[in-house]
């Protein structure tokens, strides 16, 4: 997360669950400020790109705040985003993933102060290529048993999503993408395995979600707004109903 204007009064305070100081570019490995740092690679991600400040722009669908003359409204403003932050430069492990969604959902984690505010939603704008193995699933399962609800992004890939995880694992609520006009974007994932859809974006520009945004280019500068398309923005429209 980070500071923005239309997200004033509704972050509670959250954790930094990567473990790797390097992905982290904050010097050090977990604790308990869960700012965004940036995510730019000059080649050693295997691209060079700017930051995108993904869990801004996901909190913001969410919960911007409404009729504040400014920006966007999100899909429930009067809720509180608890931000877990688990991936950073070059994306992350598994493990901080599970154990981010853990602790959220108020499950203790050995090494971490208490989760005083349990999220009654997760919005897991992420996954990977490969199955749901029994690690995965316990971790939802335990995440569920607490009571939360868990809503994962299918993915961007057009391919089937039972090849992709968590998005593949039970119990979560599994999110594709729809365009304007109700049919499937050009990227979403696809299957039976899908059990809602939500706008995501796609082209023309026209089509594309606005939300929060930072305009630094790889560290944060000021507050900002922009557009982007992706299942990682159907989700959290998804866990913004859950959460009405």
């Amino acid at each position: 997360i980070l500071p923005h204007p239309d997200l004033a009064g509704r972050v509670l305070p959250g954790y930094d669950f990567i473990s790797d100081p390097s992905r982290a570019r904050d010097g050090n490995a977990r604790d308990p400020n869960p700012r965004d740092e940036g995510d730019w690679s000059e080649g050693e991600c295997g691209a060079t790109y700017d930051s995108f400040f993904h869990g801004l722009f996901v909190a913001g669908l969410i919960a911007a705040n409404t009729n504040n003359g400014v920006g966007i409204a999100g899909l429930a403003g009067g809720v509180q985003i608890l931000p877990v932050r688990t991936l950073g430069a070059c994306g992350g492990t598994f493990e901080d993933v599970l154990e981010g969604m853990l602790w959220a959902s108020g499950v203790p984690i050995a090494g971490v102060p208490p989760n005083t505010t349990p999220a009654k939603v997760i919005n897991m704008s992420l996954g990977g290529y490969g199955a749901c193995d029994q690690s995965i699933q316990e971790a939802v399962d335990d995440a569920l048993a607490q009571g939360s609800v868990v809503v994962v992004s299918a993915g961007n890939e057009a391919l089937e999503v039972t090849n992709f995880s968590p998005g593949n694992c039970g119990g979560v609520i599994t999110v594709a993408a729809h365009n304007a006009e109700g049919g499937p974007t050009s990227y979403t994932n696809f299957g039976t395995r899908i059990d809602l859809s939500a706008p995501g974006g796609d082209l023309p520009v026209t089509d594309l979600i606005v939300s929060l945004a930072n305009d630094g280019a790889t560290v944060p500068q000021e507050p900002s707004y922009t557009y982007a398309s992706g299942t990682s923005f159907s989700a959290p429209l998804v866990s913004g109903t859950a959460a009405l």
